[in-house]
């Protein structure tokens, strides 16, 4: 049987996730892990849930104590939402500082707080007039925010 063919986006794969851990066990099924990608969120996603993609990760209990562990968070470098998210949770992509570029539908309503937060590397961003409420440091300061 023939293997399937990345599905690839601007020269980076595209990898359907709606949070990082199920990023991160796709990443690791890969013969080789890509030093940026691409994120579609599923179509039958309706909100991008609160800290879909956080900066720290559980990795266990030990001696009473909870170990987390930091993440690569530079490698998500542009998020594809489909029609169906009506809203994007709290911290949802705080800290991806590889993030350049996100595609808003005209379905999102609401905007987290830092939703967006700690996202260096999001310079503009287009934000549809469907979006009626955005939280508190939902970008970062320098982030030229365009509605249309």
């Amino acid at each position: 049987m023939a293997k399937k063919e990345q599905e690839m986006y601007e020269g980076m794969p595209v990898i359907e996730a709606s949070d990082r851990k199920a990023l991160e066990k796709k990443l690791e099924q890969m013969e080789s892990r890509p030093e940026k990608v691409v994120v579609r969120i599923s179509s039958r996603a309706k909100k991008i849930k609160e800290s879909a993609f956080p900066l720290v990760e559980f990795a266990g209990i030990q001696a009473g104590l909870q170990l987390l562990k930091i993440v690569q968070t530079n490698d998500i470098a542009i998020v594809l939402i489909p029609d169906s998210v009506t809203e994007i949770g709290r911290g949802a992509f705080r800290g991806c500082t590889g993030l350049t570029s996100i595609v808003i539908p005209d379905s999102v309503t609401k905007i987290g707080e830092y939703a967006f937060g700690g996202c260096t590397g999001l310079t503009s961003i287009v934000i549809p007039d469907s979006v009626t409420e955005i939280g508190r440091d939902a970008f970062p300061e320098n982030t030229e925010i365009i509605r249309k």
